[in-house]
This record gives C-alpha cells, sequence and structure tokens, in this order.
C-alpha cells in the first residue's frame, strides 16, 4: 500500500497497536469523520492481511468487537 488511503496520508506507517488508539480517539470524538474510520480499518485489514498476526482474523468480526468495549 502506497499514498494516501482514502485521503488520508501516513496511517500507513502506523502499527496495529497505534492504529486502535486513533481509531478509539476518532469513534469516541468525531464519530461523523466516517470516512476516517473506513480508512483505519481498510488500513489495519491490509496490514494484517500482509503479516496474520491473527489478532484481527475478520475486519466485520474485529469492529463489531470494537464497538463492545
Amino acid at each position: 500500500m502506497v499514498g494516501p488511503v482514502n485521503g488520508y496520508h501516513g496511517l500507513e506507517r502506523l502499527s496495529i497497536d497505534r492504529l486502535e488508539k486513533v481509531l478509539d480517539a476518532a469513534v469516541n470524538t468525531e464519530p461523523e469523520k466516517g470516512d476516517f474510520v473506513d480508512a483505519v480499518l481498510k488500513v489495519m485489514a491490509e496490514k494484517e492481511k500482509k503479516e496474520p498476526t491473527g489478532r484481527i482474523s475478520d475486519v466485520e468480526k474485529a469492529w463489531k468487537e470494537f464497538k463492545a468495549r
């Protein structure tokens, strides 16, 4: 993945841990930023696909689990 994701630069350089923190902040402070949330989730899914950790096996499942926290 090279270049911006949905117009957001630099997300691909963040670790999944950091992306989770960014996602948490975006959802809790600016829920109207759906395009940003989508970009973060896309990067997380691509990172997991490229280097599976088993931590995020399914994006939809991960999103549901994240929202349930």
